[in-house]
């Protein structure tokens, strides 16, 4: 095995601990948190939706329903469902126009949920060194053959 498909397999055995970690969901956060983090890993589905509405927020380009559908690959019934599930409890905001047509982004709380897991994730990323891993690769894909 050469040196950089070591690394690569340093690599993947440290997203293994890092996917690990936090599928285990020890990782602190405020309490008033939990509601969305038990939405959030309770389905794939779920997961893509929210991810969705914070990458809207982020872009500041509201979402549609059929968006979401394609993007998912599931029924509007089921994106209907979701969006009533997170209206209620403000994790989304959702504007309707006169028509009644709908456009959705996350709520700052939620992006506040998500902006913790990715800093939680910057750290245990780098305690898990993947930066010196990605270093090095690029290290030796830059040496001549």
């Amino acid at each position: 095995m050469n040196q950089e498909s070591k690394l690569v397999v340093a690599y993947g055995r440290q997203l293994i601990k890092l996917e690990l970690e936090a599928a285990r969901y020890d990782r602190s956060h405020p309490p008033h948190h939990a509601p969305v983090l038990n939405y959030v890993r309770s389905t794939p589905n779920r997961r893509w939706f929210c991810l969705l509405a914070v990458l809207a927020t982020f872009d500041r380009e509201p979402i549609t329903p059929s968006y979401i559908t394609k993007e998912l690959g599931v029924s509007r019934n089921s994106v209907d469902t979701m969006i009533r599930e997170c209206e209620e409890p403000e994790w989304i905001i959702v504007d309707r126009d006169d028509r009644g047509h709908r456009t959705l982004q996350s709520s700052p709380f939620m992006a506040e949920c998500w902006l913790l897991y990715a800093k939680w994730t910057a750290d245990k990323s780098n305690e898990l060194g993947f930066g010196n891993i990605e270093g090095a690769l690029r290290l030796i894909k830059s040496l001549p053959k």
